[in-house]
Formats: structure tokens, sequence, C-alpha cells
């Protein structure tokens, strides 16, 4: 599933931010999905928080969702794995 169709996905599923994860439940099942800051994400990548954000600019990532508590950018792994995976092709 590519990021923006996991995205449209998540969209139609009913959400509840519990201490900085993502629960979320489809059909009666439910899942806890991390979610990072920019910066964390940023770090896990291997880039500089300035670079997701030009990439963001730039149409290459799409927009990330927003934590309705205080407007941060918020990245999932599934995210974060292909944000690496636009590291790898711009290195």
């Amino acid at each position: 599933m590519s990021l923006l169709n996991t995205r449209n996905y998540f969209n139609t599923c009913k959400w509840l931010l519990i201490s900085g994860n993502f629960v979320y439940s489809n059909k009666g099942v439910i899942t806890i999905i991390r979610e990072y800051k920019l910066s964390e994400a940023a770090k896990k990548v291997g880039v500089h928080r300035d670079t997701i954000i030009y990439w963001e600019e730039r149409g290459l990532i799409p927009k990330p969702r927003r934590n309705p508590k205080n407007n941060y950018r918020t990245y999932n792994d599934k995210e974060i794995e292909e944000i690496r995976d636009i590291r790898g092709i711009k290195v």
C-alpha cells in the first residue's frame, strides 16, 4: 500500500490519540500506531528536519498528519520507511 493510499485508508478509520500513539479501530480490530514528531522522524531517516520539510514542499512526500494538540507534523513507521526510500533516491 503506498503512502498516499495508507493515509486515505487511515482517514476512514476512527482515531483516538493516546499518549503519542494513534489507536484506530476498523471492523472491530484495534491497532496502535506509533507516531513520531518531525525531529524524531528525521533522526530515524538520518537527515536534518529541514530536509524532510523541503521534500514535503517539493511534493516528494505527502504533507503529514498534524497532532491535534500542538499541530506538530507526525509520521508513523511506514511513512518513515518511505521517506528513507526517497533519501536513497536523492543521495
